[in-house]
C-alpha cells in the first residue's frame, strides 16, 4: 500500500494539536502499519517514547528489521542514511560522510533508490535529469527520523536515557520545519491551477516550492514558515527576490506568491499574496 499523504495521516489522530499532527508525521511518516499503532489516549511525545525511543518498542529496531530482511549488509546502508539524514544531499557530502569511496556508493545508492524505495533522487523544477543537480533524500518520514534522531542516540537509549534524548528532540525544530515544507508543497499542489509543481534550488538559493501554468504564463511561488510567531512582510520580499532567479518566462509572466505559516500573519493578504495558516492546512480532505 502507497503510504498516506499528511492529509490522511492526520485522521490517525484526531484528538491531538494541528501542530502534534504535523510532528505526528514527522516521526512516523505516512505507513498504515505504523500509524495503527498510535495511543491517541497518550501524548505524542509518550508515543514516540514508547514505540521509537524505548529498546523494548515496537519500531525500536524496525530499520534494522528491514535492512537485514532486503541486504547483506545493513551495517553499511545504515550507515549512508544516517549520513543522509543528518544533511548530506549529494553523492559527494554522502561518500565523505559515510566513509565510502565514490566508486563504491553508486551501487548502493541504487540498490536503496530502485529496489528498496527508501531513498529518492530529486531535481530542481524543469531540470529533470541535468548532471550535478540532483539531490538525495530518504522518502519515508519514520525512517529519515529514526536515522537522524534514534541510531546517533542508541548508547544513550540503551543505558535507560529515554527521557534525556526524548528531551533533545523536541528541542530541535530544524527537522519539523521541513517535514512543513513538504505538507505545505502538498497543498500548495492542490490549490493551484498547474500541472508541473516541485522544488526549486540553484547554489544558496532554495525555494519551498514553485508551480508554472504554462497556457497562462503564470509561476506561482511558496514559502513555508514553521515559526511560533506570526510572519510579517519581510517574508514576501524576501521570496520575490528568490523568484527572481527563476528563469522561466522572466519578463512575460504573472507572479503569484503563496506564504505558509505555522501561526499567523500580521499583513493583510493581497491581490498575487495567499496566505495559508495551519489550521487551512490541517483542513484539507483525504482524498
Amino acid at each position: 500500500m502507497k503510504p498516506f499523504t499528511f492529509a490522511c495521516v492526520k485522521e490517525f489522530a484526531p484528538t491531538w494539536s494541528c501542530e502534534d499532527k504535523v510532528r505526528a508525521y514527522a516521526a512516523f511518516g505516512g505507513v498504515p502499519a505504523y500509524l495503527s499503532l498510535l495511543d491517541c489516549s497518550k501524548s505524542l511525545l509518550e508515543n514516540i517514547k514508547n514505540l521509537i525511543l524505548e529498546p523494548g518498542g515496537l519500531l525500536h529496531e524496525e530499520p534494522y528489521f528491514l535492512l537485514a530482511a532486503e541486504t547483506r549488509e545493513p551495517l553499511r546502508y545504515m550507515t549512508l542514511l544516517e549520513a543522509m539524514a543528518s544533511g548530506s544531499t549529494t553523492l559527494g557530502e554522502i561518500a565523505s560522510k559515510s566513509g565510502l569511496s565514490s566508486n563504491e556508493l553508486p551501487r548502493y545508492m541504487r540498490t536503496l533508490e530502485a529496489l528498496l524505495d527508501i531513498v529518492e533522487k530529486r531535481y530542481p523544477l524543469l531540470e529533470e535529469g541535468r548532471r550535478g543537480r540532483a539531490r538525495y533524500v530518504i522518502k519515508d518520514n519514520f525512517l529519515h527520523f529514526w536515522f537522524k534522531h534514534v541510531r546517533p542516540n542508541l548508547h544513550l537509549l540503551e543505558l535507560g536515557e529515554v527521557e534525556r534524548v526524548a528531551t533533545r528532540i523536541s528541542e530541535q525544530h530544524e527537522y519539523v520545519s521541513k517535514i512543513f515544507e513538504e505538507i505545505a508543497l502538498e497543498h500548495f499542489s492542490h490549490s493551484v491551477p498547474a500541472l508541473k509543481v516541485g522544488k526549486w534550488w540553484r547554489g544558496e538559493v532554495e525555494i519551498d516550492g514553485i508551480a508554472i501554468d504554462e497556457k497562462n504564463k503564470v509561476a506561482y511561488f511558496m514559502e513555508a514558515k514553521w515559526s511560533k510567531h506570526p510572519l510579517d512582510r519581510s517574508v514576501l520580499p524576501e521570496l520575490e527576490r528568490k523568484a527572481e532567479e527563476f528563469e522561466w518566462k522572466k519578463e512575460e509572466r504573472k507572479e503569484v506568491y503563496y506564504i505558509y505559516s505555522r501561526s499567523s500573519f500580521t499583513f493583510a493578504p493581497e491581490e498575487n499574496v495567499k496566505q495559508v495558516n495551519l489550521s487551512e492546512v490541517c483542513g484539507q480532505p483525504c482524498t
